[in-house]
C-alpha cells in the first residue's frame, strides 16, 4: 500500500467538537507521486481501526461530499471530503481517547491507500 498524508481540517487546527452536528472536513494529499484525485471515492473510510468505519458523507443526491482543490497550495489538486461528525461519534472512531483518525481507501489504479493525521477532541 501507499502511506500517503492526511490533513484533518486544514488550515483549523485539527480539533473536532463531538456535540457538533456538521461535518469533518478532511484533505489527502497530492504529492509527485501520488494523484489524490485518483480515488475511488466508494472506497474510503475514516476511523480508528476497529469497525465500523465511516464513509464520505453523501449529499442529498447522491453524490460524495468531496471536491478537488489545492488545500496546501503545492500546485497539486488535492482531495477534500466531508465526514459526518455525528457518524464518527456513533461509530465510536471520535471519543475522548481519540488521539488520530486513518483514512483508507483504494485509488482507481488499485493501489491501496492509507493515511494517518492527529486529531484533538472536545466533548
Amino acid at each position: 500500500g501507499y502511506l500517503a498524508k492526511l490533513d484533518i481540517q486544514p488550515g483549523g487546527g485539527n480539533v473536532v467538537n463531538t456535540k457538533s452536528s456538521g461535518s469533518l472536513p478532511v484533505a489527502l494529499l497530492s504529492e509527485k507521486h501520488f494523484d489524490a484525485t485518483a480515488m475511488d471515492l466508494s472506497s474510503i473510510t475514516i476511523g480508528n481501526d476497529k469497525k465500523p468505519e465511516t464513509p464520505i458523507m453523501m449529499k442529498n443526491n447522491g453524490e460524495f461530499m468531496a471536491s478537488f482543490e489545492d488545500v496546501n497550495e503545492d500546485g497539486l489538486p488535492d482531495l477534500m471530503m466531508h465526514f459526518n461528525i455525528r457518524e464518527l461519534v456513533n461509530n465510536g472512531d471520535l471519543s475522548s481517547d481519540t488521539q488520530a483518525l486513518k483514512l483508507k481507501g483504494n485509488a482507481n489504479n488499485g493501489i491501496w491507500v492509507i493515511a494517518k493525521d492527529i486529531i484533538k477532541v472536545l466533548h
